[in-house]
This record gives C-alpha cells, sequence and structure tokens, in this order.
C-alpha cells in the first residue's frame, strides 16, 4: 500500500493541482494538442483508408473519430486560452479522456508490435493524451465547485458527458445506416434510384468510407451487378474498384 507522503504519492498529487506548472504546461500542449494533431495529419493505422495493414481500423468510423477529436482539441484549447471552468467543459474533457484511453486500448496489439521496431510508440500517444483531458478535466471540475460552492453543477457535468458520447454515436450509426441502405440501392435497386444512391454515397464516404461498397462487389455474383457497383465507386471516388482491392489486399 503506498504511503500517503512518500515520493510517488507527492509526485501525483502535484500532477493534479492548480494551478498548472509552466512544465505541465507545455507537456498538456505537446501531448494534448500538438501531438494528436499531427497523428491525424500523419494518420497511418486508424482513420485512413490507406494504413499499415489495409484501411485503418477505424476507417469506418471516422464520422465519430474526427467528431472527438474536433470536440477535445478545441475544448482542451478553449480552456487553456480562457482559463474558465464549468460543469459542462468538465464533462465533454472527462469524455475525450475515456474516447483517447478507449483508442489507445484498440490500438495496443499493434502498438505492442510496433514497438518492435519503435514504430509503435506512437501508439502510446493516445494513453498520454487521455491523461492531458483527464487532468484537465479534474482541474476544471474543481475550480467550478470552488467557485460555486452551493450549486450543484454535478448534473451538468453528467449530462455533458453522456451527450458528448450520444451525439457522435447516433451521428455515426444514421450515417452508416444510410450508407447501408445506398449500397443495397445500388444492388437490387432500379437504374433510376442509382444516382440518387451514388450522390448519397459520395457524402457518405466522409464519415463511413468506400469499403462497404467494395465489399458488396466481392460477395456480389451477379455480372450486371458488380458492374453497376464497379461504376458507382468510379464515380464516387475518381478510381478504379479493382485498385481499392489491390490497396487492401497490399
Amino acid at each position: 500500500m503506498p504511503v500517503l507522503n512518500s515520493p510517488a504519492m507527492a509526485f501525483w498529487v502535484r500532477q493534479f493541482q492548480t494551478p498548472a506548472t509552466a512544465v505541465q504546461r507545455r507537456f498538456d500542449l505537446l501531448l494534448g494538442i500538438a501531438a494528436p494533431l499531427a497523428c491525424v495529419i500523419f494518420d497511418p493505422t486508424v482513420f485512413t483508408s490507406t494504413g499499415i495493414a489495409g484501411s485503418g481500423i477505424l476507417y469506418h468510423q471516422r464520422l465519430f473519430g474526427y467528431f472527438f477529436v474536433v470536440l477535445g482539441l478545441s475544448s482542451l484549447a478553449y480552456y487553456f486560452v480562457s482559463r474558465r471552468p464549468s460543469a459542462v467543459l468538465s464533462g465533454i474533457l472527462f469524455a475525450c479522456a475515456g474516447f483517447s484511453f478507449a483508442l489507445g486500448i484498440v490500438l495496443l496489439p499493434m502498438t505492442a508490435i510496433g514497438i518492435l521496431v519503435l514504430v509503435g510508440i506512437f501508439g502510446l500517444v493516445p494513453f498520454l493524451t487521455a491523461f492531458v483531458f483527464f487532468r484537465n478535466a479534474y482541474r476544471s471540475w474543481k475550480e467550478t465547485i470552488t467557485q460555486s460552492p452551493a450549486k450543484n453543477p454535478m448534473p451538468a457535468l453528467v449530462a455533458a458527458f453522456l451527450l458528448s458520447l450520444a451525439v457522435p454515436g447516433l451521428l455515426q450509426f444514421a450515417a452508416t445506416r444510410s450508407y447501408v441502405r445506398s449500397v443495397a440501392t445500388l444492388e437490387t435497386g432500379t437504374l433510376q434510384d442509382a444516382p440518387r444512391a451514388i450522390r448519397n454515397l459520395r457524402w457518405l464516404q466522409l464519415a463511413t468510407g468506400t469499403d462497404r461498397l467494395v465489399q458488396a462487389y466481392q460477395r456480389s455474383t451477379d455480372s450486371t451487378q458488380r458492374q453497376r457497383l464497379a461504376d458507382a465507386f468510379l464515380q464516387i471516388t475518381g478510381k478504379t474498384i479493382d485498385e481499392r482491392l489491390s490497396e487492401l489486399h497490399d
């Protein structure tokens, strides 16, 4: 059992004290904003369509993932600049901490393999980012309680936390469902239905990718249906479906 006044315990207590030190602020800027932004820009394996192992592991959930990236970076940046804590902001930051930690868990098997060649060390960034979000969420919460001791801000925190998870989740669900329906229209609908389905898929690819169209092409045994799916893929992406199949199987 750790001793309360041990150096290790004192170190962790300092990590959550207010105000933040200059070193902590630099750490938070680096691992809370700069590193996640760089990981999104140079994404090798999460949301990308051409990752290390084919499409990214969350390629079909890009709307959910990018929503959290934007929400997390903007919320944390707002807190750094304004220093205005609130229960709502705390709930959002706690939710972003949970998302980042969950992403780190999902990446863990690939990270463990990649560490052998040093590349996988970048898979640990989500855990460090989760710590940054959690620390700032905790500070925002403590400051909120201190500033308004007579109020009960817990309902606002819980509502913000749940909405931060529910809104992108529902948007992703709706986009995925619409995408599946549009692919089904291309498979079994009339020629008159195809242009509308293609327009939908062109927009929805930003949220769910295009690989479900490729999967429908692969499982189809009808030559006319396969040609329709291949033509749709070309119109949507500007490249042939065989090119995409080659990327996925490399």
